[in-house]
């Protein structure tokens, strides 16, 4: 694949990841992608997130067992489209769960939301720029 020199050609690049190489994945890309995501705006400059790196096994494991619990229920509601069976998440070689600060009310809202959205999409853009990059 060709370098990505124009903004307008990476919007049209992105994807979602259906499919997990068993690569290591260096420390050093796992930077460059959060230092993307952490200069998304916020609301207010607040920069409302934490982002948790996983690569432990287990750890992966026990997210993508819940993480399929939920998938399960939400589907009784919404059958799930017919396609290629995708890999479970403990597939992949790292993890990376972005979370959001919510207001000490405990009520969450859609600003709260709209200050995490931005920094998810630099995560998603870096971290297929820099795949590319990486194994270019």
């Amino acid at each position: 694949m060709q370098p990505i020199t124009d903004v307008h050609q990476l919007f049209r690049s992105q994807r979602a990841i259906r499919a997990f190489t068993d690569e290591e994945v260096p420390d050093a890309l796992v930077d460059q992608i959060l230092t993307a995501a952490i200069h998304g705006p916020s609301g207010s400059n607040s920069q409302p997130w934490h982002f948790i790196v996983i690569r432990d096994q287990a750890v992966k494991q026990a997210i993508s067992e819940v993480y399929e619990e939920a998938r399960a229920l939400a589907n009784r509601e919404r059958p799930r489209a017919t396609g290629k069976v995708r890999p479970p998440l403990s597939a992949a070689p790292v993890l990376i769960v972005a979370c959001v600060n919510t207001p000490a009310s405990g009520q969450a809202g859609f600003q709260t939301g709209a200050s995490i959205y931005p920094s998810v999409q630099n995560l998603m853009l870096a971290q297929f720029v820099m795949h590319d990059r990486w194994h270019g």
